[in-house]
């Protein structure tokens, strides 16, 4: 695959992170939906699910859970891994967790600052972890394959 079909490639899923995450479209308009909270505590808001639904033998509960964390790690998995592909300054492990980490940052005080706009996003601090552990995921899936492919590698 050559490097101007993967830049394409993580043009579009630039385009679909940001329709995603920031677009006004999957918002709320009302301010007492569930989705206008903001957690700021880690990992407490994935705990009580958690308990919750084992309480409670909720399988949904538990369902919505799982979704929720993987399409967060899925969601940022292509940036660790199509970054490296296409720029070899971006090889390094600490420079795809810093630029996870301020994307999926600069995402939830974007959804955050919405509700000044009256369009009500849950902004969570726990997206913020699992979004970087699904960059990081990418990234270890790209040392995998270059060192397969190291030769062929475009960037």
């Amino acid at each position: 695959m050559g490097k101007e079909t993967i830049l394409l490639l993580f043009y579009l899923y630039m385009v679909a992170l940001l329709n995603l995450t920031i677009s006004k479209n999957f918002g709320s308009p009302n301010p007492e939906s569930p989705i206008s909270k903001v957690n700021l505590v880690p990992l407490v808001r994935v705990y009580e699910r958690y308990i919750y639904a084992k309480d409670n033998a909720d399988v949904s509960h538990m369902h919505t859970l799982l979704q929720d964390v993987i399409g967060n790690m899925i969601l940022f998995l292509p940036l660790g891994l199509l970054l490296p592909v296409l720029f070899k300054r971006l090889r390094k492990f600490w420079i795809i967790i810093m630029l996870a980490a301020c994307l999926s940052t600069f995402i939830e005080v974007y959804q955050f600052f919405l509700r000044y706009a009256h369009i009500y996003r849950f902004s969570d601090i726990d997206d913020i972890f699992w979004n970087i552990t699904g960059a990081c995921i990418g990234y270890k899936l790209f040392k995998l394959v270059g060192k397969r492919n190291a030769a062929t590698m475009p960037g």
